[in-house]
């Protein structure tokens, strides 16, 4: 460092505009996680290719993951279905609010002492809307 330079080099932060240490905007980090909650990994990665603001699929599907989770609410009509966790190998149920489509928990087996016991701390709900699955 050359103490007899008259340049002094300030910089400051870029309150609003970008988080602390991160390369993109708020608005573009915005963008992505809509870009990755429609579209997933790779068609997300191919997708941001054609907006100029290209990132990896683990980019697009880190920052999905790191999202809130969303307390589970309180829904008077929900739809119970099967998913799958590991195709083929381990299924889950899912509940979702008829409403608005949306999901409002998860449970990790599909068994119905499983659910049952879900629905006991859930005395709010009126309809139950199911598939014809044997499970």
């Amino acid at each position: 460092m050359n103490h007899e330079c008259g340049r002094k080099i300030f910089a400051e932060p870029a309150v609003g505009v970008a988080a602390r240490y991160q390369r993109r905007s708020r608005v573009l980090t915005r963008l992505l996680i809509s870009i990755g909650l429609a579209l997933g990994g790779r068609a997300g990665h191919r997708m941001t290719g054609h907006i100029a603001a290209q990132v990896s699929r683990s980019t697009l599907l880190r920052l999905v993951r790191e999202l809130p989770v969303p307390e589970p609410s309180r829904v008077p009509v929900v739809g119970i279905d099967d998913f799958a966790i590991r195709k083929g190998n381990v299924y889950g149920t899912v509940f979702v609010d008829m409403a608005t489509n949306k999901p409002v928990d998860l449970l990790e087996d599909r068994t119905s002492e499983t659910v049952a016991e879900w629905m006991r701390h859930h005395p709010e709900i009126r309809v139950v809307c199911r598939d014809r699955g044997g499970p």
